[in-house]
């Protein structure tokens, strides 16, 4: 089963004011870039639709992505130049973020027009977008007539808005947006902050709003402090993995892409609705994401476990609890 993730791919330069003078380092990032990165490192056949310059960086992206079994897709190579985003890190390890990217889907428009790279035709079982991809003109359109189309061919539907506001312009339009993709959602993860900055609620609350645009499985992660996992009938809490956090860049998008191998274990393969999974599944489910999320909070960049890797970690916290 294949998963499809449109969105950004871009380069990450990340300052640490934490030394003395700052240092800046370049890692491979974007959110839904990240996201298939952490699938092909679990061993999910995946395949990126982006935006990306035949640069130097924009060939450094795809080497890094290509290396962890991402298919970069031939209608990828659009772009003027390649986008970054400059993260500055603070002394908790949190990154705050300003961005030079262009955000354009590249042609054909439609998800059965896109051939793998192999020559067989993509048809997917989960199709996954985030970000930027979903709200910065002009691709965020185009974004929302694939999700439409996913749904249209039977594909289950995963987003993370995983809001950007030094990329918005207008609030109310880009709210209007991410919520017009939520709805078209089977699956929707998205932090507290984002929560606050969609609802100005508390958490339970924007759960609940959000399950009624919807989708079937709302996840809200709230760093330290775990993550609650929430269909309409079934509520979940989950305590985050303890460990010493180096820096936060990818982590919820390595909690997303865990969470979408699991979807494809739990629900895609059983023929099941995301919002049948019971309470117990809900906790493990959780549990997994989060030791996904705290294995790539414990290193530098967006640098999500590998299956071995993610097996072993939930293997230890089962062993010592």
């Amino acid at each position: 089963m294949t998963v499809l993730v449109i969105g950004e791919a871009l380069i990450d330069l990340s300052e640490d004011t934490r030394s003395v003078p700052s240092a800046v380092a370049e890692h491979v990032g974007g959110s839904p870039a990240n996201v298939a990165l952490g699938l092909g490192r679990l061993d999910v056949d995946v395949d990126l639709l982006t935006s990306l310059a035949p640069d130097e960086r924009g060939r450094r992206i795809a080497a890094h992505l290509e290396a962890s079994g991402v298919a970069l897709l031939a209608p990828s190579w659009g772009a003027a130049r390649t986008p970054t985003a400059h993260a500055v890190l603070r002394a908790n390890g949190a990154a705050e973020y300003t961005f030079d990217l262009t955000w354009t889907v590249p042609s054909p428009l439609r998800i059965e027009d896109h051939p793998r790279p192999e020559g067989a035709e993509l048809s997917p079982a989960v199709v996954h977008t985030g970000s930027i991809a979903s709200f910065l003109t002009p691709g965020c359109e185009a974004v929302l007539r694939l999700l439409k189309e996913a749904r249209a061919i039977g594909a289950h539907v995963t987003y993370d808005p995983n809001v950007r506001p030094a990329l918005i312009e207008g609030e109310a339009v880009a709210r209007d947006r991410i919520l017009a993709a939520a709805a078209l959602a089977d699956v929707v993860k998205l932090s507290d902050e984002d929560a606050a900055w969609l609802f100005g609620c508390e958490v339970e609350e924007s759960v609940r709003a959000l399950l009624d645009l919807g989708p079937q499985l709302v996840v809200v992660t709230v760093g330290a402090e775990g993550s609650m996992l929430a269909t309409r009938t079934e509520w979940a809490d989950v305590p985050s993995t303890r460990v010493e956090v180096i820096d936060t860049i990818g982590a919820g998008d390595s909690y997303m892409a865990a969470l979408i191998a699991e979807l494809l274990d739990r629900v895609v393969e059983r023929h099941r609705r995301a919002g049948d999974l019971e309470r117990w599944e809900l906790a493990e489910i959780g549990a997994r994401c989060a030791a996904a999320a705290a294995i790539t909070v414990s290193r530098a960049g967006a640098n999500p476990p590998t299956r071995d890797e993610l097996d072993a970690a939930v293997r230890e916290a089962a062993e010592g609890a």
